[in-house]
């Protein structure tokens, strides 16, 4: 169970975030679609530690949180199936490979450095790496941002299969987003 109460945050003497009380079901997707600058990221990072609130109070019960940022953060000269073994249980290459294959990569994709990817074949390395990790309840910033229709589809296949059972708080500015 995650639970936000009458949590505050300010930038620079401006309010993002004013008595926001929440809870998210840990077993259940949430959506938050919102205009930019609403502080969308900033309940991920408050939720994940990276920041403090002003005030207010985040409750966090028996939840592993994984999260994938709205920034890919993937190590350059390290092919995908390297990034994604970075965070995950397992490191046997073939698990990695085939997740990555899944979300639409190819056998000569997953083995080339990062930084020799496309924008949207990176983003899909970091929704594997997020994935793949031992999770209860994952953090999703614009999850399929960059990518086509063909290959958003199946990283939401993908996301859906790995969220069975588990909770989510997935921020967009797309309903199209919805998993």
């Amino acid at each position: 169970m995650i639970k936000l109460i009458g949590v505050n945050k300010s930038y620079d003497g401006e309010s993002v975030l004013k008595g926001l009380s929440v809870e998210l079901p840990d077993d259940d997707i949430t959506y938050l679609t919102t205009p930019s600058g609403s502080g969308k990221t900033t309940i991920l990072r408050l939720i994940l530690g990276l920041e403090k609130p002003d005030s207010g109070e985040i409750i966090i019960q028996n939840a592993k949180l994984t999260a994938v940022f709205q920034e890919d953060r993937l190590i350059d000269f390290l092919s995908a199936v390297k990034n994604v073994a970075l965070c995950t249980n397992t490191h046997k290459p073939r698990h990695i490979e085939e997740a990555l294959e899944r979300v639409g990569l190819t056998e000569e994709d997953i083995k080339k450095p990062v930084r020799d990817l496309s924008g949207g074949q990176a983003r899909r390395v970091a929704l594997v790496r997020g994935m793949e990790t031992d999770f209860t309840f994952a953090l999703l910033d614009e999850p399929f941002k960059g990518l086509d229709e063909k290959n958003r589809q199946l990283a939401q296949r993908y996301i859906r299969e790995k969220l069975h059972g588990k909770g989510a708080l997935i921020v967009t500015h797309d309903t199209a987003d919805t998993i």
